[in-house]
């Protein structure tokens, strides 16, 4: 599928395009307001923690994104969050038509938001994550320095560990546990590694997965389409994909620089469990 345009696409982004509003389409034709658009997203709506928010962004000399996030966030949350990831790849043309220093101050700007923040989130990684990935995007390939998964084992289970305990949402029942791990172990399956234990939830950090991801950017292509199988497994073991693993799969295919599989590419961000 890589570099292949299908109709089915193009339906689905036009059908995201009607659902904005004029004046959030305005925005994001505006590199101020799309980057705003973006930071907007991790805007808390907690009147005393996106105040604290704000304030950072001013504190670090990001006015503009602050007044202009302020004013766009009540546009954004109207739209739901099944359209985070598919505002942000809206926005983002014209943050990179605007050069690298344009692209550096969103960047910070989600830097400044999340350090504010009372936590960092999943949903926030998978945000600056996925700007991350798309603004450093030059069209070449990153030197392959391992060419087999047994290379990098440890970086392969952390980010797969990851994809299992993202089903998981706050307030299950402990009987969930045992989904996560069956999801873990479906993916593990895949990558030959059906022996292996799941990392507990408190082991990960969101720094670590993201060193994981820049070291699992260097692997031959192959056995990154096998790791991409794996996490896929990880999701679907249960039946039900939740959106927000859909959005995590999504970011992981960004960062390797590696086609998703044909049901997450064209799926309807709407239709997804919460």
């Amino acid at each position: 599928m890589v570099g292949k345009v299908e109709p089915s696409h193009v339906d689905f982004a036009a059908a995201l395009l009607k659902r904005l509003p004029d004046a959030l389409s305005a925005q994001l034709r505006d590199p101020v307001g799309a980057a705003s658009a973006i930071v907007s997203l991790r805007l808390a709506g907690k009147d005393s923690v996106e105040a604290e928010q704000l304030a950072a962004l001013r504190a670090q000399g990001h006015e503009k994104f602050a007044d202009r996030a302020k004013e766009i966030a009540p546009l954004v949350r109207r739209l739901g969050p099944a359209f985070a990831l598919p505002l942000i790849e809206l926005a983002l043309p014209a943050v990179k038509a605007a050069g690298a220093e344009e692209g550096n101050r969103l960047i910070a700007a989600l830097q400044a938001v999340l350090g504010a923040d009372r936590r960092v989130s999943l949903r926030a990684f998978i945000v600056l994550t996925l700007v991350r990935a798309r603004l450093g995007a030059t069209g070449n390939a990153p030197p392959v320095k391992y060419r087999t998964l047994a290379e990098v084992g440890p970086e392969a289970l952390q980010l797969l560990a990851l994809v299992a305990h993202s089903g998981r949402k706050p307030g299950d029942a402990p009987e969930r546990d045992a989904e996560v791990d069956q999801a873990f172990r479906a993916g593990a399956e895949i990558l030959s590694m059906a022996n292996v234990s799941l990392p507990a939830k408190a082991t990960l950090t969101l720094d670590g997965v993201a060193a994981s991801l820049e070291k699992l950017k260097c692997v031959a292509p192959m056995p990154k389409g096998l790791l991409i199988q794996a996490c896929f497994a990880a999701i679907t073991a249960d039946g039900t994909i939740r959106l927000v693993e859909a959005e995590l799969m999504r970011t992981i295919s960004a960062v390797l620089d590696c086609p998703l599989p044909r049901l997450l590419e064209t799926i309807d961000p709407f239709t997804l469990a919460a």
